[in-house]
């Protein structure tokens, strides 16, 4: 079975290099529409899609007193706006996932007056279900995140923040009929300054957890592993003697994944760095690979992001700092050698935020916001086969910040807040592949 799936990788990533290599493409962004209401402010966005042209957003919508979780779904066209979180309290930090049968999971932080706690809801394909509180402790937490499979299996994390500050998960299995679903939460992480966790779970029930960790001495990239209904200890990613920071991780569907974050090096420069988490034969074999640089060593770097299909293409992107203006590079990999860096964006512009996703076809869409001399615009890049040429997808008259992006095989989907000269309002554009 292992060997099969390895087959059909390579089969598959050798067939869509050459069709990229001798076709054309294209996307084509609609009009950008809408999403939250005008009049109040909307931040703090996530969007996440599937093949079936499904997708779920989430914002917060700023009250007088308190934050709102909103939500809106996607199904031919979008839906209005639903309220996720309880109006008594307010919330923040809403993270959303959705798998390939159309479920879905929200995940926010909400406080009460008192504290902070985590709440979770789930969308069954029509509808949001009545929120759940994950948390167990009266604590103060931040951070969370989500991921989900195909079977409807999910993985949450998040920091809780105290004397010491700690990464706890709670698993899901859509399987439990009889009893409740999320597991009591269980702290993966060893040290006692632990923060800015991410995660990611695979359709053979493997998740992988990363998350910044601070000693006496610097920081360090950290990972536990759930595999075979458990955690495993903790394992140092990051090279010794590093301050590093901003870990990022993708999954493919068998358990593979990637880590992307940057480190300071001798020279006192951020650099790109990277390691692979290998899974065969269902746990077996399985560990991190060491890591390696991405970017130039000579080179000042920074954010980087880190997309992986299920047919082992990843491409990674990052800032690259020149002086007064900050530039996206990006790098593909089809198998364990990365490309050498690329510039996609333009080099006369200052850009940040960027995001990237991939489909199973191996095309990967990049977005960013760039200043160009006069407002801040969301522009994108799309590589399939090679950088296609860069678009702008907002309305230019309009500054607008913080894209997000999501990618199936027919469409992709951006989103991002605007001014409106009184109120930050959440728009979106949907592009078909061609």
């Amino acid at each position: 079975m292992a060997f099969a799936m390895f087959l059909e990788k390579i089969l598959r990533i050798c067939v869509l290099s050459i069709w990229g290599f001798f076709s054309s493409f294209s996307i084509n962004w609609g009009t950008p529409i809408d999403l939250s209401s005008r009049g109040e402010n909307a931040e703090q966005f996530c969007i996440a899609t599937n093949n079936s042209l499904e997708a779920l957003a989430v914002w917060i919508r700023s009250e007088a007193s308190n934050n709102i979780i909103e939500a809106a779904s996607l199904n031919g066209y979008w839906n209005s706006p639903v309220e996720l979180s309880d109006r008594k309290n307010t919330a923040e930090l809403p993270q959303v996932a959705l798998n390939e049968s159309g479920i879905g999971f929200a995940i926010w932080s909400e406080f009460n007056g008192i504290y902070y706690f985590i709440k979770v809801s789930r969308y069954d394909g029509n509808s949001w279900e009545k929120a759940e509180t994950l948390t167990r402790t009266k604590a103060l937490t931040s951070h969370p995140q989500i991921s989900l499979n195909d079977s409807g299996d999910g993985v949450a994390v998040w920091e809780i923040i105290g004397n010491t500050d700690t990464i706890q998960a709670s698993v899901y299995r859509e399987s439990n009929s009889k009893r409740k679903k999320w597991s009591s939460p269980v702290i993966i992480s060893a040290g006692e300054n632990a923060f800015n966790p991410k995660v990611k779970m695979s359709n053979e029930e493997i998740a992988i957890a990363i998350w910044e960790e601070l000693d006496s001495s610097c920081s360090s990239i950290q990972s536990a592993v759930f595999i075979k209904n458990k955690w495993s200890d903790t394992e140092t990613l990051s090279l010794e003697g590093c301050d590093s920071k901003n870990p990022e991780i993708a999954m493919d569907y068998s358990g593979e994944g990637i880590a992307i974050w940057e480190s300071t090096n001798e020279n006192s420069l951020n650099v790109i760095q990277t390691a692979r988490f290998t899974f065969k034969n269902r746990g077996s074999k399985h560990g991190w690979n060491p890591a390696e640089n991405l970017s130039d060593n000579r080179e000042d770097s920074g954010r980087g992001q880190i997309a992986l299909n299920d047919f082992g293409y990843a491409v990674a992107i990052w800032e690259h700092y020149e002086g007064a203006n900050t530039v996206l590079k990006a790098a593909t990999c089809a198998g364990e050698i990365w490309s050498s860096p690329e510039t996609i964006s333009y080099v006369s512009e200052k850009i940040t935020s960027a995001n990237v996703k991939i489909n199973p076809e191996n095309i990967a869409v990049t977005i960013w916001q760039a200043y160009n001399g006069y407002n801040w615009v969301i522009e994108s890049n799309t590589h399939s086969g090679g950088w296609e040429g860069i678009q702008v997808l907002s309305i230019s008259e309009k500054n607008a910040y913080e894209p997000k992006v999501a990618i199936n095989e027919k469409t992709t989907s951006a989103i991002w807040k605007y001014f409106d000269g009184s109120h930050s309002v959440i728009q979106t554009s949907m592009g078909q592949l061609n």
